[in-house]
């Protein structure tokens, strides 16, 4: 059995599979993401125990930047008492298998290009929800790649229309939001993705995260207007998470 762990600023989600070919889902769990490490381990434990006492390899997506190396979770701002814990390492040594992490968006993106939409081109992908990542997918020789966008690229946009951010800039939640209010986000989502588009050089877009998931209608009315690139959902939804995890392992096990 092999598992794959997505946890996000809000919520962390696991799933198991026999296989890494063809997914067959098994005890799919959501949890609220815990803010302390020690508590979010255990919990994650246990939900990995009542999938596989014996996982043969464990794959996660986690929002912020990980190391060089693919081992230390460097810094997250949604995860900050998370920063720095040897979550590879404690995970290892409680299972005994290998144990793989990614920032959440290269992650998701490997998942989309596994198991969702599996667009045979190079792609962007961009995830909006608590907080916003992307990432670059290429193919090459039969090989697909997934690197992070740098944070610059994003940064400032995120600042203002991020999930977390929102209710700073707007003085309510994302799901109290006006008509008015989205006219104003909407626009600015769309100028992004044509930005980073024209700036690599590559289409499609396709887009999730828990924000999209959410205002697909909103969104849909924007999509591939006059001067965008084309611009996909993404096939897996909440699960790409997950999926992204479990092609993380994919990938690491060539």
């Amino acid at each position: 059995m092999f598992i794959g762990i997505d946890i996000g600023g809000t919520s962390t989600r696991v799933t198991g599979s026999p296989s890494l070919n063809n997914i067959i889902p098994i005890g799919k769990s959501i949890i609220p993401t815990p803010e302390n490490f020690e508590e979010g381990f255990f919990e994650i434990s246990e939900i990995i125990k009542s999938i596989s006492g014996n996982p043969m390899g464990i794959g996660i997506g986690i929002a912020g930047r990980v190391s060089e190396n693919g081992k230390d979770f460097v810094r997250s701002t949604n995860l900050s008492s998370w920063t720095g814990k040897p979550i590879v390492e404690t995970l290892e040594k409680e299972f005994g298998c290998p144990v793989f992490i990614a920032n959440d968006a290269v992650a998701q993106s490997l998942g989309e290009a596994y198991y969702g939409l599996k667009p045979n081109t190079d792609f962007l992908y961009l995830a909006w929800g608590t907080g916003l990542g992307g990432a670059l997918v290429t193919r090459k020789g039969g090989e697909i790649k997934s690197a992070q966008l740098d944070r610059s690229h994003l940064r400032e946009w995120e600042r203002n229309f991020g999930g977390k951010n929102i209710k700073r800039s707007f003085g309510k939640k994302t799901a109290q939001l006006n008509e008015k209010e989205w006219d104003v986000i909407l626009p600015e989502f769309q100028r992004l993705i044509r930005d980073l588009s024209d700036k690599f050089n590559i289409e499609p877009v396709v887009i999730n995260g828990g924000i999209v998931n959410k205002q697909k209608g909103r969104i849909s009315k924007i999509l591939n207007n006059t001067g965008s690139p084309k611009i996909l959902f993404s096939k897996l939804g909440e699960n790409t998470g997950p999926y992204g995890g479990l092609a993380l392992i994919k990938t690491k096990l060539r």
